[in-house]
């Protein structure tokens, strides 16, 4: 899982990059940080990018904002001439000794005052609107829209987090990602950036030439990807209902058709309450059998879900419990066989 910081810094890199060639970045804050002041805020990047009719998009796992306005709250402002006469006025609404009229007076003049020309509401102001884009695919950071359409998609835009150091040397270049003396990336002290800024450089690569490709759509040299519907088959665990013969031994498979109430006090496993929903229907196997020397027979560390819904909350079972589940109609027994099941999903081709 990569951390966020250095999620972060990775599309800053990718955002100078693409501002040293020529792309609009949507949505960037510079660093504010101020080590005397012990404040901490970083660059950062929504993550869009705009060039003629390409648009790049990377982290962006929705498209809310898509195509909508940009607004800034802008406060109250009064024009700077009636500052003063604003001031007087003032004086005279609050002030408690005077009449009501002159009050009243007042309050009606700061009012014209505050809409003459020179004066603002204050609102929402729109500055400008979010460029329309699509949402990252399924199982991408990345994609490269030309046209409103997906061009190219893919992964491992999170791995740059260390070029960003190399970036503020003064011989280095945003454009071509070198240095204007070889030498210095030769000797560099951290290797670690380094090899960071080389899988920078493939993946700038993989990106110019979908931006070359941008201008031969419709020529037959290149095909954006299109939303297919793919059917997979898929082997999955089944559950099917069998007889019980009346012996519990190892191996066997069973379910509950329905979960026992508080009132059956010993099937609290463990101090944990069996009732929760998410547990019926849960598939157990009996994996050991212990025969107590003071107790009578038990399942212990006896019962493993074979589904992905997690274990069962006890580690045993009294054998009265059990046949009282069993006695109640709360048991099904089950064996599990495999499957094979269709399923339809949407990929990009």
């Amino acid at each position: 899982m990569v951390w966020y910081g250095d999620k972060r810094s990775s599309k800053v890199v990718i955002s100078r990059w693409l501002k040293a060639n020529g792309f609009k970045i949507h949505g960037y804050k510079e660093d504010q940080s101020d080590s005397m002041t012990d404040y901490y805020s970083p660059a950062s990047w929504g993550g869009i990018a705009t060039k003629g009719n390409i648009t790049v998009v990377v982290d962006c796992w929705s498209n809310d904002n898509s195509g909508k306005p940009i607004e800034k709250w802008v406060g109250k402002s009064v024009a700077s001439k009636n500052l003063n006469k604003i001031k007087k006025l003032q004086a005279v609404a609050n002030c408690e000794t005077s009449p009501d009229g002159e009050r009243n007076s007042a309050r009606e003049a700061i009012k014209r005052l505050e809409e003459t020309e020179g004066s603002q509401a204050s609102g929402w102001e729109k500055i400008g609107v979010h460029p329309v884009y699509m949402a990252n695919p399924p199982h991408s950071n990345w994609h490269v829209e030309i046209d409103g359409k997906l061009a190219a998609k893919g992964n491992g835009a999170f791995q740059f987090s260390s070029c960003d150091y190399v970036g503020y040397h003064e011989e280095f270049d945003w454009k071509t990602l070198k240095f204007a003396d070889p030498e210095v990336e030769k000797n560099y002290y951290d290797v670690h950036a380094m090899k960071s800024l080389e899988k920078f450089r493939k993946f700038t690569k993989k990106l110019e030439k979908i931006f070359a490709e941008a201008t031969m759509i419709g020529k037959g040299k290149k095909t954006v990807l299109n939303k297919k519907s793919v059917k997979k088959q898929k082997t999955v665990k089944e559950a099917r209902p069998v007889g019980f013969d009346g012996e519990v031994k190892e191996g066997l498979c069973f379910r509950f058709k329905d979960l026992p109430n508080s009132e059956y006090r010993g099937l609290w496993f463990s101090g944990v309450n069996p009732i929760e929903e998410k547990r019926k229907g849960t598939v157990f196997q009996v994996k050991n059998i212990f025969e107590h020397s003071f107790n009578s027979l038990a399942f212990r560390k006896g019962l493993k879900s074979l589904e992905t819904r997690g274990r069962f909350p006890g580690k045993n079972i009294r054998k009265e419990y059990f046949k009282e589940c069993l006695k109640r109609g709360l048991v099904e027994f089950v064996e599990v066989v495999d499957s094979v099941v269709e399923e339809t999903k949407e990929v990009w081709k």
